[in-house]
C-alpha cells in the first residue's frame, strides 16, 4: 500500500513516470527503465515490473514480415484515490 508510506502520493494526487522498454519478437517486454521519474522510485520500479511481467504485445515487423525488437517510450500515471 504505497499511499500509507511517507514517500508516496497522497489521495487525490497523481504521479507520472515516463518509461522506456523493448518489445521482443516473442511479444514480451524487457529492459524497462524510467526515463523521467515520477518522483517516487518505488512507483517507477513497480511500473517497469508490471510491464515486464504482465504486458504482451504484437511485435513490430521488418519489411519481410519477420518480428523484430522495437523500443517503446510512454507515460504511465498512478492515481491515488480516497478510500
Amino acid at each position: 500500500n504505497f499511499s500509507a508510506t511517507p514517500h508516496a502520493p497522497r489521495p487525490g494526487q497523481e504521479a507520472t513516470v515516463e518509461v522506456l522498454y523493448w518489445v521482443n519478437p516473442d511479444g514480451r517486454a524487457s529492459d524497462c527503465r524510467a526515463e523521467r521519474s515520477s518522483g517516487y522510485p518505488a512507483l517507477d520500479k513497480l511500473a517497469c515490473s508490471l510491464i515486464e511481467q504482465r504486458f504482451r504485445f504484437r511485435p513490430a515487423k521488418d519489411k519481410h514480415g519477420k518480428p523484430v525488437r522495437a523500443g517503446v517510450i510512454e507515460n504511465h500515471t498512478w492515481v491515488v484515490r480516497d478510500q
